[in-house]
Parts: C-alpha cells; sequence; structure tokens
C-alpha cells in the first residue's frame, strides 16, 4: 500500500524510509567492522573485503576520520597493539555514527 516499489522506499513517508534503512546499513557496517576488532589479532584485515566495504561506506556516509584510524590500525604488525588501536578506532566510529554507546563487556 505504502511501497512505490522502486527500492523499498515508502511513497508517503520517503525521507523517513531512507532514514531508517541508511541507519541500519550503518549499523551494518558497524557490526563488521565491531566483528573484525575481534579478529584482527589473529587475521590480516586489510584485504578482506567484508571489512573495507564497511568501512568504504562508513567513510563515506559518517566517520570519515574514525575509518582513518581504522586503516591506520590495520597497519601496525604487533597483534596485541593492532588489536587495540583496532578498538579505539572501532569506538570512534561507532561514535560518529550514531553516538553509539556499548556496555564495557561489548569492547572486551
Amino acid at each position: 500500500m505504502f511501497s512505490n516499489g522502486r527500492g523499498g522506499k515508502v511513497a508517503y513517508f520517503g525521507f523517513w524510509s531512507d532514514a531508517a534503512q541508511d541507519r541500519q546499513f550503518r549499523k551494518e557496517a558497524l557490526r563488521l567492522c565491531r566483528a573484525a576488532m575481534d579478529r584482527c589479532a589473529e587475521q590480516d584485515l586489510r584485504q578482506c573485503r567484508e571489512t573495507q566495504a564497511a568501512l568504504s561506506y562508513l567513510s563515506a556516509n559518517a566517520a570519515r576520520a574514525g575509518v582513518l584510524r581504522f586503516h591506520a590500525a590495520l597497519e601496525i604488525h604487533d597483534p596485541e597493539q593492532c588489536e587495540h588501536a583496532v578498538r579505539a578506532a572501532c569506538k570512534a566510529i561507532a561514535r560518529a555514527v550514531e553516538s553509539v554507546t556499548f556496555s564495557a563487556d561489548e569492547w572486551k
């Protein structure tokens, strides 16, 4: 009834629908960054398509400075230092994206 058949937008509430979809994309991209944060000590994620796509989306849509920090963190060779820097970058991205706050347990 509300759908116009073009990309899932709602005809009357088009702006609201676009904003809701964008918010979902940002949340998913942030989730992928948090997953990368958990794997960065064991894996080289500089070439991970999923992680790079999420970072690219976030850079274009909300969190350029945090994404630059994330990329720089992935270049660190020491696994512990890399994980610490990626965690800090991920927190910066989360703050920029939606002022998201996570409990201390979620960032351990």
